[in-house]
């Protein structure tokens, strides 16, 4: 595989990564067991820890 190829699957994971934070993160009573989360790891092989607290927005300077 070359180094673009790579590059690309990772940009792909990372984003699927950041998808599926989001939807644990904005949907209420979401759990890592639901469809999509268990879509996403099975797919594109990542994992992460449901958070424990929702990150505080912060607005520009």
């Amino acid at each position: 595989m070359e180094q673009s190829e790579f590059n690309l699957l990772e940009a792909i994971a990372s984003f699927m990564l950041a998808v599926k934070d989001s939807y644990l993160d904005k949907i209420p009573g979401a759990r890592d067991s639901d469809f999509l989360p268990k879509e996403i790891v099975a797919r594109y092989n990542v994992s992460i820890a449901v958070p424990l607290q929702s990150p505080q927005a912060v607005s520009p300077g």
